[in-house]
């Protein structure tokens, strides 16, 4: 601003209201900054005018002045005015500067956004992709748990019918058989003279006899099993029901017992289901164990036949909550 035409303004002094700025050139326009009147008035006789600055504080004047308004030269009010303007312009450029940063900052902040939104579609379209791999994966596990029981039930097969002709016997005293474990084992067998009687040479029959294991582990007072080895499954059959029937087997005053050799999966089934036989008895259900190694079971007026641990352990807890359904 380089010059102010017959303008009118009024400073604020302490207590005053503000400042105001109006210009009273016939046509031109007003503007009013409360507190600062401006004025400029021509001499008498055509004189050239001297311009002026009227100062009041809220109505109050100079009393050393009679009353009178103070003066001041034009040039000061100039550079007040530029002065002013420059700060009213500098704010103007501060918060057109304030205005950009947050403008960008809105801008920088929306990027992160889509950018964030976008790892984000990317990641559960991965998640759906690792979850359908998941699933695929338990897929291929549980067959392959199948298989590895379809295997398993095989082999257990296999063993067993390997040991179909054998037979085992358990706890028969150390030291009786002297060195003549097959002719020990003939004599056993005939305590009965049930095969004597008969006129059937067992000793004929029997391909071999050991213990097992061959050699007495240090610290063991158990005797070891003797494994005796038949030739025709029929024979080894009629003995292992003889001693069935028999019930009470003993030599030397030693009780022992004859069993049908079987493999070791079946050995260990036949050790779980027959911990589940008292438990089963405890909450009123009949049980067999069904050779080689299965239960019979007779709850709630049904029958059920298996010859897995987890089958017999879920009929278990659901005879104990009070149903009887599978």
């Amino acid at each position: 601003m380089s010059s102010v035409q017959g303008a009118e303004a009024v400073l604020p002094l302490p207590g005053s209201g503000g400042i105001s700025i109006s210009t009273v050139n016939g046509d031109s326009m007003q503007q009013n900054i409360p507190g600062i009147r401006f004025r400029e008035d021509g001499s008498a006789g055509g004189g050239q005018g001297m311009s002026q600055v009227d100062i009041q504080a809220g109505g109050e004047q100079d009393p050393m002045n009679g009353g009178a308004d103070v003066n001041l030269p034009s040039d000061s009010v100039t550079d007040m005015l530029k002065a002013l303007a420059m700060e009213l312009k500098d704010g103007f450029k501060t918060s057109k500067s304030n205005q950009e940063e947050i403008r960008n900052l809105c801008e920088d902040l929306g990027k992160k956004i889509d950018d964030l939104a976008g790892r984000t579609a990317a990641l559960e379209e991965e998640g759906g992709d690792l979850r359908a791999t998941v699933e695929e994966n338990k897929e291929q596990i549980r067959g392959l748990k199948s298989g590895e029981a379809g295997v398993l039930a095989k082999l257990e097969s296999l063993e067993n019918n390997q040991r179909r002709n054998n037979l085992r016997f358990l706890r028969v005293p150390e030291g009786l058989d002297g060195d003549d474990l097959k002719g020990f084992v003939v004599k056993l067998i005939n305590q009965e003279k049930k095969f004597e009687d008969a006129g059937i040479d067992i000793a004929k029959d029997i391909q071999r006899v050991h213990r097992v294991p061959a050699q007495m582990p240090p610290n063991r007072d158990r005797p070891r099993k003797m494994l005796v080895y038949f030739l025709t499954y029929g024979l080894k059959e009629r003995i292992l029901e003889m001693a069935l029937k028999k019930k009470s087997l003993s030599v030397n005053g030693a009780p022992f017992e004859v069993r049908s050799d079987l493999a070791s999966i079946t050995l260990n089934k036949q050790w779980e289901l027959g911990k589940r036989i008292n438990i089963l008895r405890k909450i009123g259900a009949t049980v067999q164990l069904r050779f080689p190694a299965s239960l019979r079971i007779m709850a709630n007026n049904k029958m059920y036949n298996f010859n897995d641990c987890n089958d017999v352990n879920d009929l278990i807890k659901k005879l104990e909550q009070g149903s009887g359904a599978v």
